[in-house]
């Protein structure tokens, strides 16, 4: 058996399933590709989980920096290539 090292994760679709996912792994630590058909569906996907860690912050759950952090960790892309 091969063991593999992951450095980065990609999720597929920036849908609120697809968003939900990579908002998971990057608060989790990992670099995450949020990839989706176009520019525009990947960036909605960056804002759905920017809106939800933001919410975070106002309920409490997460400070500022923490949010910051998380975000870093994704990249929304329509570029196939950088999977």
């Amino acid at each position: 058996m091969r063991l593999f090292e992951v450095n980065t994760f990609a999720v597929v679709g920036a849908g609120n399933m697809g968003a939900g996912i990579a908002q998971k792994i990057a608060t989790e630590g990992f670099p995450v590709i949020l990839v989706d058909l176009d520019e525009e569906a990947a960036q909605r996907g960056l804002e759905r989980i920017s809106t939800l860690l933001h919410k975070g912050i106002e309920r409490g759950i997460f400070k500022p920096e923490r949010v910051e952090k998380i975000l870093a960790n994704v990249t929304a892309t329509a570029d196939w290539n950088n999977l």
